[in-house]
């Protein structure tokens, strides 16, 4: 019998989306930003998964600059 330990308390420190498109760009962004988890991106297209990366980036400044200006 295959028994699982699963242990209440550690926290997840890393979430892990698959699939870079729009959806799974967002999971990605809301995971990091807001439970302040790693995030593993993955896709089977490298392109896909660069472009995500970019829109994140693009997403975490525009975050940034907001919490500046209030």
């Amino acid at each position: 019998m295959n028994k699982r330990c699963y242990s209440v308390n550690e926290p997840t420190q890393t979430f892990a989306v698959v699939g870079a498109g729009q959806m799974g760009t967002g999971i990605a962004i809301v995971a990091a930003m807001n439970a302040k988890m790693r995030v593993k991106l993955m896709d089977v297209n490298k392109e896909q998964v660069d472009k995500s990366m970019k829109f994140a980036g693009m997403s975490a400044a525009n975050v940034l600059t907001q919490q500046i200006i209030f």
